[in-house]
């Protein structure tokens, strides 16, 4: 069973997570140098693409294992899947980081790559 939104369309394996990349980014030469990893903790990495066509609603990824979801940036899940504990972790991230989020929200808006933000201590 696939859940889908009009973000990002994620099929699920029989445990519920993601079987492949959700959210292909597809970069132009001189953007495919830039990484768009805003943050790593715990085995979780935070990115933020600026060259999705789908930028209607603030967003960034996360990705822990074989798991990943779009969060918004209160870092409630848009889409996807993260397990419970992964979860709070980023949803802890994402309170301690508010206002670094929607600055690299802006950036993203403005076609700027987003800035690294500091891992969960």
């Amino acid at each position: 069973m696939a859940l889908a939104s009009r973000f990002c369309s994620y099929p699920t394996t029989d445990r519920g997570g993601p079987t492949a990349d959700p959210c292909p980014v597809q970069a132009s030469p001189s953007e495919q140098k830039v990484v768009p990893k805003i943050s790593y903790f715990y085995g979780i990495t935070i990115t933020m693409y600026w060259n999705e066509p789908h930028h209607s609603r603030p967003h960034f990824h996360a990705r822990y294992g074989e798991y990943k979801a779009s969060l918004d940036l209160a870092g409630q899940i848009i889409v996807g899947f993260l397990p419970q504990r992964a979860l709070r972790h980023v949803q802890d991230w994402a309170e301690l980081h508010t206002d670094e989020l929607h600055t690299d929200w802006q950036r993203i808006v403005n076609k700027e790559p987003p800035t690294t933000i500091a891992p969960l201590p």
